[in-house]
């Protein structure tokens, strides 16, 4: 079983349910949505739909405030890319059409628990959120995603 504290190796706190709820106009929403392995020396992409949420019924807006994340395993030199596509041009721009990216070739530390913060970032239901995850080395990598989410009441 793997444990995600709630501090990083520094000593950095890291975002939990708690310090994350205090924000009075929103309610947090937290989901795993990212469990996939990627072989050695291996390019690999995973996409998530991002679902319509509701509140007491009604349907919301929702916005991202981060990935938190923990690579099992891991290469020096490996690096990853989160990504918004169009993947069913349901905003007109053509299918696949990548709408904003995060953490551009950011690079991991093998065996790591990490989180990366994207304040204010809206989601919009039927688009996908892509993880790249670029394997520059001999050993398999398994990478574990929460998106860290705020529904706007």
């Amino acid at each position: 079983m793997i444990v995600i504290p709630n501090r990083d190796a520094t000593g950095y706190e890291l975002l939990t349910t708690k310090n994350v709820a205090e924000d009075d106009q929103h309610r947090v929403r937290h989901k795993g949505i990212f469990d996939f392995t990627v072989n050695a020396g291996v390019t690999h992409d995973e996409d998530w739909l991002v679902e319509q949420l509701t509140y007491q019924g009604q349907n919301v807006a929702s916005i991202m405030v981060g990935v938190r994340y923990h690579i099992d395993g891991g290469n020096n030199g490996d690096h990853l890319t989160f990504s918004v596509i169009d993947k069913d041009n349901i905003l007109g721009y053509g299918a696949n059409t990548i709408l904003d990216s995060f953490a551009e070739n950011f690079y991991i530390f093998p065996n790591e628990v990490a989180e990366i913060r994207e304040h204010k970032a809206d989601l919009i239901a039927g688009l996908y959120i892509r993880c790249h995850y670029v394997n520059t080395g001999a050993s398999q990598v398994r990478f574990i995603g929460n998106l860290l989410r705020y529904l706007e009441l």
